[in-house]
């Protein structure tokens, strides 16, 4: 998260500052520094909403064991058969 938010140390940083460097006019450079502010914010609260704050429920409802391996179970088929459908569409 930190890299995509652009922070100096991390390889976002210097994609984006080489992006800045290499283009010429003045309002697209601004726009990329504004945008790039902007998408650090978004990230950082993300990070802090993850990482800082509390959850308010545990569990919004309680199910047994079994019903959610099920349902584990029932969604790894599905996407396994899902990718296979294109593989099948694609050699036949």
């Amino acid at each position: 998260m930190f890299s995509l938010a652009g922070m100096p140390p991390l390889a976002g940083f210097y994609a984006k500052f080489l992006v800045v460097q290499g283009c010429n006019l003045h309002a697209i450079q601004i726009s990329i520094v504004i945008a790039s502010a902007l998408s650090a914010a978004n990230y950082l609260s993300l990070v802090k909403v993850t990482m800082l704050d509390l959850p308010k429920r545990l569990f919004l409802f309680r199910c047994p064991i079994a019903v959610s391996y099920l349902i584990c179970f029932g969604l790894f088929i599905v996407v396994s058969l899902l990718s296979w459908l294109p593989l099948r569409l694609i050699y036949y």
